[in-house]
């Protein structure tokens, strides 16, 4: 099922979370999706409606920063929904400009996918289009109150991609931070 928060209702504990003595959110994934954990977004540059809107996220922002509190966004950078527009058209024509996002073992049903779970399958991030998606949802964020990123998955993605990653986000902001889960 689905289960967690709200941005509204985050908001609605920022008090708290400071006197606490946070000074750091970690949003797990924020973005799109049909599952109730999100690690498997229909898009990387929107908000799951079931958590808020652009205005609660701009709000969450203003009142992070009214109290120096710095926001992480989980970052998804090696798998997609299955529902993601550009793996519904690569699986619809192989002729489309997003095939060549994803390694099709057999078109359209056989796909490398994360963990062998056909919703979520991977892409390759060292496409140019695939790199260039990515890198700009995630420095959308930045501009947008994001302080950062806590990648999932780091692994399973290029060291060329995350270099490329790291040196377009800091020039958004050369304060960001990014945090690499490798286990």
């Amino acid at each position: 099922g689905i289960y967690g928060g709200t941005i509204n209702g985050l908001i609605s504990k920022l008090d708290y979370l400071t006197e606490l003595g946070v000074t750091c959110l970690w949003l797990t994934p924020i973005f799109p999706s049909s599952s109730h954990h999100g690690y498997d977004p229909k898009a990387h540059n929107t908000i799951e409606p079931r958590l808020g809107s652009e205005d609660d996220w701009d709000e969450l922002v203003s009142q992070c920063q009214k109290r120096n509190l710095r926001i992480i966004l989980d970052y998804v950078a090696n798998h997609i929904s299955h529902e993601h527009p550009a793996f519904l058209e690569a699986q619809g024509e192989q002729d489309s400009p997003t095939y060549d996002w994803f390694h099709f073992r057999e078109w359209p049903d056989s796909y490398d996918c994360f963990f062998d779970v056909p919703e979520q399958p991977e892409v390759d991030s060292d496409h140019p289009q695939v790199r260039e998606y990515l890198i700009n949802s995630a420095c959308q964020w930045l501009k947008r109150g994001c302080s950062g990123f806590r990648l999932d998955y780091a692994h399973g993605v290029t060291h060329a991609f995350w270099s490329d990653f790291r040196h377009k986000t800091r020039l958004v902001d050369p304060e960001s931070i990014t945090i690499g889960e490798v286990t």
